[in-house]
């Protein structure tokens, strides 16, 4: 993805490391996640960062992640099929 305008975080599960607890969390609003599940994670936690305008952020295939804008964002997003 890359960031025309705004700033988005970025969270980022390395592969085969995806816990339970996010499991249970997948289908609830980052930001409660981000509250409530995220500061339990300890070592299972994600990688995390925030994108700027202008940078492009290349997640590959394996890696689970989830995102949230930091305020209002235009992006530009591709995604490759096998």
């Amino acid at each position: 993805l890359t960031l025309l305008a705004g700033h988005k975080r970025w969270y980022l599960h390395r592969p085969g490391v995806f816990p339970e607890a996010s499991v249970r969390a997948i289908h609830r609003e980052v930001s409660d996640w981000e509250a409530e599940v995220l500061p339990g994670l300890g070592d299972s936690a994600p990688f995390g960062c925030v994108q700027r305008t202008g940078e492009t952020m290349f997640v590959p295939d394996v890696w689970p992640h989830a995102t949230i804008n930091l305020d209002e964002t235009i992006g530009v997003a591709w995604q490759r099929y096998q």
